[in-house]
């Protein structure tokens, strides 16, 4: 594996951000090219290593970063601790924040800078995301674990090793690079003291050229080509074969659901994404039990769609409708 994160933001512009964001300092981490899976599993982080910064890479690196602060049309989804950015039709960068703090005394938090009242519009953001974690029956089986950036960076590199050695990498999407920006900076705004602790991982990610579980049965009627190319029986034994042989190495995906399954556009093929909840685990471990039941009771909604489509969408927009009510 040869991750080159520079490549795959070439297409950003080579400009370099205002003043605000001079104190950034950056590492470029590269995963190694022979690691042990057991070892790995035990402690995901052990399989960076950190490189010589590529020329320009920091400018490009913050250019993404700014285009996630301000939530431009690039933005793709978001999830408890991360935004996934649209930087090309095959490569997509994941920001996650492993901390962000923010502290200014009485909370007047309209005197900061620019840079500043950005940092904490994305933690409001993320602190209301967390306070509405979705609790849906038919989205399977619910976790809490969380990881950080890179052991979830980490996990999803190892189960696409596992997963190799039978031919069903493709099930996760290739990771190629990661950055990361840290950030100590204090001062005084309108009289008020600041102070600002920050630090951020750009992960650089194969895009899948797909359409999660989720949308697909919200919105079927609107990938027509895509129904038709769903093999079902195909699709379930790759995604049972393919989880059996994480379970099987000891690892969990632990937030397998709908929104977290993606269908490839081109061959109608399962793709597994988000692997922030992951852990080493047991094979026999009421955790794989409980991820298997989620797997068929996402293959339920899969079958029902393809047998009934409209009746199925109504079923769940109604579901969702009444989630969406109680917040």
């Amino acid at each position: 594996m040869a991750p080159s994160f520079t490549s795959l933001l070439s297409t950003l512009k080579n400009t370099m951000f205002e003043d605000s964001f001079s104190k950034l300092k950056a590492e470029n981490l590269t995963v190694e090219e022979k690691f042990d899976i057991e070892n790995a599993l035990e402690k995901p982080e052990s399989i960076f290593v950190e490189k010589e910064m590529p020329a320009n890479l920091l400018e490009k690196a913050l250019l993404v970063y700014e285009k996630i602060l301000t939530k431009e049309d690039s933005i793709l989804g978001s999830g408890n601790v991360g935004i996934v950015l649209k930087e090309s039709e095959r490569a997509c960068v994941k920001c996650l924040w492993e901390n962000l703090v923010v502290e200014i005394k009485d909370k007047k938090f309209d005197l900061l800078s620019p840079k500043q009242q950005q940092l904490r519009r994305v933690y409001n953001y993320f602190e209301e995301i967390k306070a509405k974690k979705r609790n849906l029956s038919n989205a399977g089986a619910q976790f809490s674990a969380e990881n950080s950036p890179l052991k979830e960076a980490g996990l999803q590199i190892v189960a696409r090793k596992i997963l190799k050695e039978q031919g069903l990498e493709r099930m996760v999407p290739g990771l190629n690079g990661v950055i990361e920006l840290s950030e100590e900076d204090e001062g005084e705004v309108g009289g008020l003291p600041y102070e600002v602790s920050e630090k951020v991982f750009l992960i650089s990610m194969q895009t899948v050229d797909g359409v999660n579980l989720e949308e697909l049965l919200l919105n079927y009627d609107a990938y027509p080509d895509l129904l038709e190319k769903i093999d079902f029986d195909s699709f379930k034994k790759m995604l049972l074969e393919g989880l059996a042989m994480l379970h099987e190495a000891g690892l969990c995906h632990k937030d397998l659901s709908i929104r977290n399954i993606m269908i490839d556009r081109e061959t109608g093929e399962p793709r597994l994404i988000d692997f922030g909840k992951s852990k080493k685990t047991d094979s026999n471990s009421p955790e794989c039990g409980e991820e298997k039941d989620a797997a068929n009771n996402v293959l339920v909604h899969l079958k029902q769609l393809l047998n009934n489509p409209e009746s199925k969408k109504k079923n769940l927009a109604s579901a969702f409708k009444k989630f969406e009510q109680k917040f």
